[in-house]
């Protein structure tokens, strides 16, 4: 994604959010139970990734109750 955005370019990324106790159930129990192994990464290991993959300026936002979502947003560097 970083290698496609122009510098400064803006990255707004929603997954489900699996790190409060609710979450967890739904992404690591009922989703990997229908889909197979399916990974959600924590809002802390996503932040890692954006960072090594050369992304700035992180704001990372849970919202929403069933499922919970978590919004990524960052500013590409170049």
């Amino acid at each position: 994604m970083h290698r496609v955005l122009r510098p400064n370019g803006q990255l707004i990324l929603i997954d489900g959010s699996r790190d409060d106790l609710f979450g967890y159930f739904i992404f690591e129990i009922c989703v990997a139970y229908v889909e197979g192994h399916v990974h959600h990464c924590t809002r802390r290991r996503f932040q890692k990734l954006l960072i090594q993959a050369g992304f700035s300026d992180i704001f990372q936002h849970v919202f929403g109750l069933c499922p919970p979502a978590l919004i990524n947003v960052a500013r590409a560097l170049k």
